[in-house]
């Protein structure tokens, strides 16, 4: 006979009970990896051996409760809903593909909005942020306020980045933020993102960010010193006039008037 201590251990004793998921659940949410959790589950019962179940257990549990539960698409549009509750300017918009799956999401807060209605006439349009577990891009509009501090106006997954996502992105965008075309878009430079900004914001002049020109600079022209002009031009408080002499000099000084 298997030791009372052991049985546990055994598959077919082995079960993480609807207490002990409650309590994984309870240390998920505070941070804590499954790791973590199994260890806390020994030091409470007195060794390993008399938990219960194993921490692979830990892992078919998690999963198969999230697999009851409605898809994070689900979840994700029926947590929006909830937030007007307490926001009455929250808004966001969705696509569906051909097989009626979410395909691209975008979102803004009451606050992003009435930032937009303030500082909207300079946007940022960057997709070049981290990815999720889903491999889509996260895209995120901003720029900065008054006191130089970072605003964000709205936030997108997108399925990919094709011109025809941004255009619905753009126009998603615009509807938010009641018509209010930006008279500046700055973005990386793709050219579909490009296209799109043309196509939606006809009105606005298109720039590269500054992060993305100083690269450019620093691999064409690769000279400290006209790197330190060049910075100072870009990033400087200058007047045009102070700006139109630097930057004269900084080119005749190293000899790029004919620079492509």
């Amino acid at each position: 006979m298997l030791d009372a201590r052991f049985r546990g251990l055994s598959q077919s004793h082995r079960a993480v009970k609807e207490g002990d998921l409650h309590q994984i659940n309870s240390m998920r949410k505070s941070g804590l990896w499954v790791p973590t959790i199994f260890l806390a589950f020994a030091n409470q019962s007195g060794g390993f051996e008399t938990v219960g179940f194993e921490i692979k257990d830990i892992y078919n549990a998690i999963e198969k409760k999230r697999r009851a539960c409605a898809t994070d698409a689900e979840f994700t549009l029926k947590f929006l809903g909830t937030l007007r509750t307490t926001d009455s300017g929250i808004f966001w918009r969705y696509s569906l593909d051909v097989d009626k799956r979410l395909e691209n999401l975008f979102w803004c807060d009451g606050t992003s909005r009435y930032d937009y209605s303030v500082f909207g006439d300079v946007l940022g349009f960057d997709a070049t942020y981290g990815r999720n577990k889903y491999k889509c891009p996260l895209v995120i509009f901003s720029r900065v306020d008054h006191h130089m501090r970072t605003v964000v106006f709205g936030c997108a997954i997108l399925s990919n980045e094709s011109e025809a996502s941004y255009v619905w992105l753009l126009r998603s965008f615009l509807e938010a933020m009641k018509g209010k075309q930006p008279k500046s878009v700055i973005t990386d430079g793709d050219l579909a993102m490009k296209s799109a900004v043309s196509t939606v914001f006809p009105g606005a002049h298109h720039r590269l960010c500054s992060w993305h020109l100083l690269r450019n600079a620093t691999a064409r022209v690769g000279r400290p010193g006209f790197l330190r002009k060049f910075r100072l031009c870009l990033m400087g408080d200058l007047e045009v006039d102070e700006f139109e002499t630097i930057w004269t000099d900084n080119v005749a000084d190293h000899g790029l008037e004919d620079h492509p």
